[in-house]
């Protein structure tokens, strides 16, 4: 919900000083990556994916950490009390949340035949998807 998108948005943002990541962070990825945690906390309900707690959510907040502050995800991600799976599908290794996290990057970069065959995969319908889009 918009709450704990707010709560997630500024811990991100208040973890900066103390993790000497203080310097600009661009805010097109900050903006995506919100935009990308609703999504698939959205889509995983549909999908039927087993997740603990906001993992889903998690994975769409922080994906794009690499982007906004240009260092490793290996390096932002250790210092990130994260699950291991959050953290292990960001680092690209395949868990129940890969196909989620390659949908929406299929959506943002317009791949629609790409993301038909996710959605078989998930067993979503594209108007799930469109529905979800809407709501991001």
């Amino acid at each position: 919900d918009a709450a704990t998108t707010e709560i997630y948005t500024l811990s991100l943002h208040d973890a900066l000083p103390i993790s000497g990541l203080s310097g600009y962070v661009k805010p097109e990825p900050l903006g995506r990556s919100v935009q990308r945690a609703k999504f698939l906390d959205l889509i995983s309900e549909t999908a039927k994916i087993k997740n603990s707690e906001d993992d889903p959510f998690r994975v769409g907040l922080f994906s794009m950490l690499e982007i906004m502050f240009n260092r490793p995800n290996s390096e932002l991600l250790e210092q990130l009390p994260l699950s291991m799976a959050v953290k292990r599908t960001i680092l690209g290794t395949e868990t129940q949340f890969t196909p989620l996290l390659e949908l929406v990057k299929c959506i943002e970069r317009g791949d629609w035949t790409a993301m038909e065959s996710l959605n078989k995969r998930l067993g979503l319908t594209n108007n799930a998807v469109k529905i979800g889009r809407v709501h991001v």
